[in-house]
Parts: structure tokens; sequence; C-alpha cells
């Protein structure tokens, strides 16, 4: 009824009438219809934006947690050496004393304790020890060194200082650290 009353409406007009009452009615139904697709359109580039964004936040997410297994695997692996392997300040004292009688043969030696303990995590003590021998060959040094360094047992050997002494001998100072629980 009313498309019909807007209908014989139209055609009442004049030629001239009806092209200026049909045009902006076409263009606003062309605006009607298209606004809401150019806004969705508009939505889904956003939302593709948004899509690939995400998938590089996950894949960063992914190789994170990789390297957190990573390294929580090697954690766990270097605690489980350590608890293994774990020496009592005793304990490296004797070892030290052995390996410094094999390899030089005297006790031309002074082994002290050098600083306070140092934490070096959480679960961990590192203690440092100051090994300094008066007179040894060369020989003896070397053997000395790659006896502590093929060691079984967690002892470090951070720094070695050596002093030429007249005939051939030498004076060395090694600063060596064991790390062991912080429970012990």
């Amino acid at each position: 009824m009313i498309l019909k009353k807007i209908t014989n409406w139209f055609m009442s007009l004049s030629k001239r009438e009806r092209l200026l009452v049909a045009l902006p009615t076409v263009i606003i139904g062309i605006m009607l219809i298209t606004e809401p697709i150019s806004a969705f359109a508009e939505y889904l580039a956003m939302a593709d934006s948004s899509l690939l964004s995400r998938k590089m936040e996950l894949k960063s997410i992914q190789h994170i947690s990789r390297r957190y297994k990573s390294l929580s695997s090697r954690l766990t692996t270097l605690r489980n050496s350590y608890a293994q392997k774990e020496l009592s300040l005793e304990e490296v004292y004797n070892k030290l004393d052995k390996i410094v009688q094999d390899s030089i043969g005297s006790n031309n030696y002074e082994l002290k304790r050098k600083e306070v303990v140092q934490s070096s995590s959480v679960d961990y003590e590192q203690h440092n020890f100051q090994l300094t021998i008066k007179t040894l060959t060369l020989n003896e040094l070397v053997k000395l060194l790659f006896k502590l360094e093929q060691r079984d047992e967690p002892l470090f050997l951070r720094k070695v200082s050596v002093i030429s002494r007249p005939k051939g001998k030498f004076q060395a100072t090694l600063l060596l650290y064991s790390i062991q629980s912080s429970s012990t």
C-alpha cells in the first residue's frame, strides 16, 4: 500500500523532478550498502594484522619456551653433577694436598682459604682457596696444572701467577675454588 502511494507520487512528477529524486535515492542506497561492506572489510584487515602479530608472538613464545626447557635441563644436569661431586672443606684440603704431593713430591707449599664464602646462586656457595708453592720446576708446575684440570671433583682453577726464581725454579700462586651446596 505504501509502496503503491510512493510509486504513484513518483510517476506524477515531471521527468526532471524524477531524475532529481531518483539520483540521490540511488546514491544513498549505494552508500547504505557499501558502508557496512567497507566497515567489514576494514575489520577483516585489522583482524588479519592482529592474527599476523599474534602468530609472530606465538613463534617468539615457542622459541622462549624451547630455550627455557633447554636451560632448565642444563640446570638440572649441573645440579645433579654438583650434588654427586660435592666436596666438604676438609675434602678439598685433602684432595689438594694429595694432588700437590703427587705433582711436586714435597710439602713446600701453603694452602689457605682466600676469601669468605661467596654465594654463586641460591643453592650453591663458592669457596675460594689460594695455593702458594714456594719452589718448583716447570715440569712440576705443568704436571700440577694438568692434574688440577683433569680431576673429577669440582675444583676449578681461576688464576695462575708464576714468578721466576734462580736456577730454573719458579714460585707459583694458584687461585682455586670449589662449589658446595648452601645447606652443608
